[in-house]
């Protein structure tokens, strides 16, 4: 969710301009490798205190996949974060982990989104993000050979994906 354009698609901002013509968010990717929901629901309260926006994106699961998180602990990991957000008066807005061919995201996603639906039942302030195994699903093409992450035309995917959503829902 950087803002220079990959796989063709222009930064998230740009997205929602083009078709809300009154807005251009600002929008701050905050993604950092190897990080799962536990250390966001350590540090998020931190986090936040530097972030001056209205809506937070908590995009945890594909780390806690690969690791194969207890889903009962992943599920009290992003309550808590939830949770932080609301306290800040925010607006969480949580995502399908995506889906990849690696084993263990197979084996242990599925659970882990699971309880992202149990969150939404829990919490009804939060926004759907995306559902981004359902689409990385349809478009396997558009993961790398890694088995985990998109491609570069994925990650253009993955950022249309976002603005989809809010237009849907925000703008």
């Amino acid at each position: 969710m950087g803002h220079l354009v990959i796989g063709g698609v222009k930064s998230f901002a740009w997205l929602i301009n083009a078709r809300a013509p009154k807005n251009f968010p600002i929008q701050e990717a905050g993604g950092v490798g190897l990080l799962t929901s536990a250390d966001g629901a350590k540090y998020m309260s931190i986090w936040l205190q530097l972030f001056p926006g209205k809506y937070v994106g908590l995009g945890y699961g594909t780390n806690d996949a690969l690791g194969c998180t207890d889903a009962a602990n992943f599920y009290a990991h992003y309550f808590t974060m939830v949770q932080i957000v609301l306290d800040m008066g925010k607006i969480p807005i949580v995502p399908h982990i995506p889906w990849g061919r690696s084993a263990n995201i197979q084996k242990c996603a599925p659970a882990l989104n699971c309880k992202i639906d149990v969150l939404y039942r829990a919490f009804p302030q939060i926004i759907k993000g995306p559902d981004f195994w359902a689409f990385f699903q349809k478009h396997q093409d558009l993961i790398s050979d890694d088995d985990i992450h998109p491609t570069q035309m994925g990650f253009g995917a993955y950022r249309q994906q976002w603005a989809n959503a809010m237009l849907a829902v925000v703008y």
